[in-house]
């Protein structure tokens, strides 16, 4: 009796073990599965701010490096700089000569300077002996600008007396306008000179000066008389001509105005300059 006992609880014992083996065989099973099947599963879709489906990326996938700026084209504009002005260069006289001078005017005054071609200037600065004294004067032309104003300032004529080593400012008369007229006057070629205008044989001034070529200049003749500076006559216009009928003569002047059809022409009566046809 206690023999079959034995034998009942050892086949009792070798069912639980094997029903117990059964079940840990297929749990191991059913978790092999899972996995994978989680390993098939893809990533769920996004939505985008546009609405549509897109693929999100991977933790471990690297975002790529921005474009490069596009190389420069034919249509970018290019900064392109203009060479600097080259300096006027003065004529006549050196740049001391003009220091020189400019020491005996009135303070802060400078001698004027004009243009006598695109690349040269010259100074208005002339010697003659006008009281025929048998000394020359220096006749000068010169602005009294102490600024670096923008602002035309008038033109003054003055007569420099020789003393040796010195000179000294014996008289002066303001010109019309700012700046000599921009047309050489026919005949002399130039808007500053000294000659015999009125044929005593004595040397006068003229100076063609205003404030540019639209609006025109002034013609104007100057005797010195050892004293002051007298206004001998002025002509308006655009156009001017000094021409002389032969040695020892008064010379006859013409003007034009930019409307006037024909000259103006003027003769010395001896007293003065009259219009002698038009």
């Amino acid at each position: 009796m206690k023999k079959q006992t034995m034998i009942i609880s050892c086949v009792l014992v070798g069912m639980l073990g094997l029903g117990a083996y059964c079940r840990y065989y297929n749990a191991g099973i059913k978790s092999e599965g899972d996995e994978k099947g989680k390993s098939q599963i893809s990533y769920p879709l996004a939505v985008n701010t546009a609405g549509s489906l897109v693929q999100p990326q991977s933790s471990q996938q690297q975002e790529p490096p921005p474009p490069l700026p596009p190389p420069p084209t034919s249509e970018t504009p290019m900064v392109r700089q203009l060479p600097p002005k080259p300096p006027h260069t003065l004529t006549g006289m050196t740049s001391e000569v003009v220091k020189e001078i400019e020491q005996f005017l009135p303070d802060g005054a400078h001698l004027f300077a004009y243009p006598v071609s695109n690349a040269n200037v010259a100074v208005a600065m002339l010697q003659a002996d006008l009281d025929s004294d048998g000394k020359e004067e220096f006749i000068v032309v010169y602005t009294e600008q102490k600024s670096l104003s923008k602002e035309r300032v008038p033109l003054t004529l003055g007569i420099l007396e020789n003393k040796g080593k010195i000179l000294k400012l014996r008289a002066s008369i303001e010109l019309v306008g700012s700046l000599f007229f921009n047309t050489h006057v026919e005949g002399i070629g130039v808007p500053f000179a000294v000659l015999d205008v009125i044929g005593d044989h004595h040397p006068e001034i003229l100076v063609v000066s205003g404030e540019g070529a639209s609006v025109g200049g002034w013609l104007q003749l100057f005797a010195f008389d050892g004293n002051s500076i007298k206004e001998i006559t002025h002509f308006g216009g655009h156009f001017f001509s000094v021409r002389r009928k032969g040695n020892g003569t008064p010379v006859r002047i013409t003007a034009r105005w930019n409307g006037e059809k024909t000259s103006r022409m003027y003769e010395w009566n001896g007293q003065a300059f009259e219009q002698v046809s038009k």
